[in-house]
């Protein structure tokens, strides 16, 4: 659609408004791409490529469009009611930060980020699908993604029964981490397949059969109850608002009941499965009576470490189990910004319930749209309904999709224009913004990819300390060293310089409890020496006793607060011994002394997953 904006006066075209002519459907092109990014993915440990991609193309898409309304000198906002108020958590997350300094300034960035990127997606979506031809392409896009990642999924699960060449896995995981996140993705996507099968055009027909024949099955695949209680719920909801007879509703609802009893043998090892959701449930609320106020956006992880109870730690041992979320939206919202968070999540989804029933009341039984926005409405529903005992809305590509999938709901209401410069240099700013940010997460990303295949976690080289001298490395000469120092320090024992010599090259030879035991002679000889509290404590971790390497290299980061390498052990340790909060601070204050510390890049990355 060409405004008057984009004209000369001879009625041409002017340059801005071919560059914008160019921009809008690339814009398409990169938001379909993102929802690709989001599904065929793989989301791999620590680098996260589908949330770096998926993040990355989305912000793009954003940043081409707001660049559009900039070039056409107007911005335009569909419902700014409804996006202002599905802001409001993301304010009220700001509004933390700057009244009180949170535990970790990274976990908050992040989580502000994430919610963010809701209204973001809503309010860029709901413009660039505007328009019957627009939100067919990104529905057809939609439909082959999903059509994608639901053939990998049943495949997974049938792989041992027909002999296909995947691993078989009892839950299915497609190109997700998770097969929560998986669920999450099929409750959204398969409302929206069935409507494009039943409602759309004879071509996108047959399309939209074959992806929700497979995202059924691939759902149940998932093992996953919180999102077959969501789809269930997405589903009726979509039958009463398309249905258009009070008596084949009833019927429809009525076999809906029956397929799922019948489907109940077959899925009942999965809803015996024990979960110890109520126990995190419980000591979660016990956190929220002594922080009414909440902890702060992302600090959930950090706050929950000294409420989890015995029961549940003998369950997720801290050693070898992290709890870093509440396993239900809403209350994770309540513990991280309290009641007034809580309120303003309540007040976001009552607003956009209202949306929905307005444009469906503008549009009664038999309009063409009406199917797409009742499908678009039952995947919130859905989504909404899973959050409250699912971790699904952690995932920042999930928020990115939830997002998408409203905005195209709204895309059919009429947008409010506010033209002139003023809306012009507000769209600028707005896409330079997404751009600076896409860009920035993207490269800090891609740094710590190549930094994965080295064994950064697992050798003392880890940390950027100096290479060891070539005699060392030599076996030979190492050996005849560690004769000569032996028998010096047998001649005398009081000589702690000899005893701290020995110990290090005892540690390059592999003789770790040796090389603990001179250390500790030290010690004795000279209590709290920096550098023997630094090396036992970095030889502790590679013998596996953490608990005294955290004890020694807390007191040699005390004498060393600048030896980044210290702050490396030390933020492993922690991490170890499942105390987040300390591996946290030192991940922390050992990138703002080296940002390119490649153990610390790796570890922050970790501590985020």
């Amino acid at each position: 659609m060409t405004g008057s904006h984009d004209r000369d006066g001879t009625g041409g075209l002017t340059f801005p408004g071919k560059v914008a002519r160019i921009l809008l459907p690339l814009t398409l092109l990169l938001f379909a791409a993102s929802v690709a990014a989001i599904g065929w993915v793989p989301d791999i440990g620590i680098y996260r490529p589908k949330v770096v991609w998926g993040r990355a193309l989305f912000l793009a898409a954003s940043g081409c469009l707001l660049l559009t309304a900039c070039l056409r000198g107007r911005l335009e906002l569909i419902r700014g009611g409804a996006i202002l108020a599905c802001s409001a958590p993301m304010l009220v997350a700001l509004g933390w930060v700057m009244v009180r300094r949170p535990e970790s300034d990274i976990l908050a960035l992040d989580e502000i980020l994430r919610l963010g990127l809701f209204p973001l997606a809503i309010a860029t979506a709901s413009l660039a699908l505007r328009g019957a031809t627009r939100r067919r392409f990104f529905l057809i896009a939609l439909s082959v993604v999903a059509l994608g990642v639901a053939a990998v999924s049943v495949a997974q699960n049938l792989a041992g029964v027909l002999q296909l060449p995947l691993e078989r896995q009892a839950r299915a995981l497609a190109s997700f981490g998770n097969p929560v996140f998986l669920g999450a993705f099929l409750v959204q996507v398969t409302p929206l397949v069935l409507a494009q099968a039943l409602y759309g055009r004879a071509p996108d027909r047959w399309l939209g059969a074959v992806a929700g024949g497979l995202c059924l099955p691939a759902l149940l695949a998932t093992g996953t109850r919180s999102a077959w209680l969501g789809m269930g719920a997405g589903i009726v909801i979509m039958a009463v608002l398309l249905v258009r007879r009070a008596t084949h509703r009833r019927l429809l609802i009525v076999g809906l009941i029956l397929v799922a009893g019948l489907l109940t043998p077959f899925v009942l090892p999965h809803i015996e499965r024990p979960q110890q959701h109520a126990l995190i449930w419980h000591d979660t609320l016990d956190l929220v009576d002594d922080h009414p106020f909440g902890v702060g956006p992302g600090q959930y992880l950090l706050a929950f470490v000294p409420y989890a109870s015995r029961e549940l730690l003998a369950i997720y041992p801290r050693e070898s189990k992290i709890v870093n979320d509440a396993h239900s939206e809403p209350l994770q919202l309540l513990a991280e910004l309290g009641w007034i968070g809580l309120a303003a999540a309540a007040i976001a989804l009552a607003v956009l319930i209202r949306v929905a029933r307005r444009l469906l009341a503008e549009r009664p039984g038999g309009h063409e749209e009406r199917p797409l926005i009742a499908a678009c409405f039952a995947s919130l529903c859905g989504v909404a309904v899973q959050s409250l005992a699912s971790p699904d809305l952690r995932f920042v590509v999930g928020v990115i999709l939830t997002g998408l999938i409203t905005g195209m709901m709204l895309s059919h209401a009429t947008p409010r224009v506010t033209a002139g410069r003023a809306g012009g240099w507000i769209a600028l700013v707005a896409a330079l913004g997404c751009f600076w940010l896409g860009a920035a997460t993207t490269r800090s990303a891609l740094a710590v990819r190549p930094l994965l295949t080295a064994p950064l976690l697992a050798e003392a080289q880890a940390s950027n300390g100096p290479p060891a001298p070539a005699w060392l490395r030599q076996e030979a000469s190492r050996r005849k060293v560690l004769d000569i120092l032996s028998a010096r320090s047998a001649e005398d024992p009081a000589d702690w310089s000899l005893l701290l010599s020995l110990a290090l090259v005892q540690h390059a030879d592999g003789r770790l409890d040796q090389a603990m035991t001179s250390l500790r002679r030290v010690l004795d000889l000279q209590p709290r020496h920096p550098a023997a509290l630094a090396a036992l404590g970095t030889i502790e971790v590679q013998a596996q006793h953490f608990q005294p390497a955290f004890e020694h290299l807390s007191l040699a980061r005390d004498a060393l607060p600048n030896d980044t390498d210290v702050r490396f052990w030390l933020a492993r340790t922690a991490l170890q011994l499942g105390n987040l909060s300390v591996a946290w601070q030192e991940v922390e204050a050992l990138l703002s002394i080296d940002p390119t510390h490649s153990g610390g890049l790796v570890l922050r990355e970790k501590l985020r997953e």
